[in-house]
């Protein structure tokens, strides 16, 4: 994937360049941010965005690499103590797709600079591959940033696609869970009386204006 946003800011515009790979024979996944304008005053210091403002151009560029596991033996052993952790909870969580995130940005001629953390967090949305989709799955992103590993469930539930709310830029595991589908036979949305208690009701009623006619009846005999 190569996709190429720009948004404007005062005077100013940004170039937003996102880039996916994959290490493996599945295609790369698509990656999206939920709001560029947020992404943009997220990612850029006020002085930087000052200079935007004010005419100098800028760019950001975000680069997705995919594969199948962690190159980095204490990066994996770290990401699956949590997980282990997590599941003494009763959640199994299995293991999707390893992402390694890479950020840089610029403000007019400088050259691109590295950075890891935002300002404040944005959405990032993850296009899962096709083969991790089900609809009875639960989906998580376990975070890895400077030997801290932070569990997050997925912010806006998709069939496709998985919305983290994150301020850091580095490496994580896609992980799910499988749940068990809710038997909905009996419920369609809508509240239902059984037959048989609409017929017993119907009893009840009849017998009560029985007794009451009757005692009318007899009062006026």
């Amino acid at each position: 994937m190569h996709e190429v946003t720009h948004i404007t800011y005062g005077s100013g515009a940004v170039e937003i360049v996102l880039d996916s790979s994959s290490l493996t024979e599945v295609k790369a996944s698509d990656f999206r941010f939920g709001d560029y304008s947020n992404l943009v005053t997220s990612c850029f210091t006020q002085k930087e965005l000052d200079r935007i403002s004010e005419g100098e151009p800028a760019k950001l560029i975000f680069s997705f690499v995919t594969s199948d596991d962690i190159q980095d033996i204490n990066v994996k052993e770290q990401c699956e103590y949590i997980i282990a952790d997590a599941e003494k909870e009763g959640r199994e969580l299995l293991q999707g797709i390893y992402i390694d995130i890479d950020a840089a940005k610029s403000v007019g001629d400088e050259s691109l600079d590295q950075f890891e953390t935002a300002l404040n967090d944005v959405d990032l949305q993850v296009y899962l591959p096709l083969y991790l989709v089900s609809e009875n799955r639960a989906y998580y992103f376990l975070s890895h940033y400077m030997g801290d590993c932070e569990l997050m469930a997925d912010a806006s539930p998709e069939a496709e696609v998985l919305t983290i709310n994150t301020h850091t830029f580095d490496n994580g595991i896609v992980l799910y869970q499988e749940v068990e589908k809710a038997d909905s036979s009996d419920y369609d949305g809508i509240f239902h009386i059984k037959s048989q208690y609409l017929f017993m009701g119907a009893i009840a009623v009849l017998v009560f204006l029985w007794i009451f006619m009757d005692r009318i009846r007899k009062k006026t005999s």
